[in-house]
């Protein structure tokens, strides 16, 4: 679900010129997203 939040939120804030740049930069941006959150829950659960 998170990967899908994101994804809308990039589309609405920049508008679509070259589709295949934004998706790149998309899951950049959500790989980078979940990683923090993966980081945050192994440091709170430790």
């Amino acid at each position: 679900m998170a990967k899908t939040d994101i994804k809308n939120k990039v589309e609405v804030e920049e508008p679509i010129e070259d589709e295949v740049i934004l998706t790149k930069r998309q899951r950049i941006i959500a790989a980078r997203k979940l990683q923090l959150q993966r980081q945050k829950r192994a440091y709170g659960k430790q």
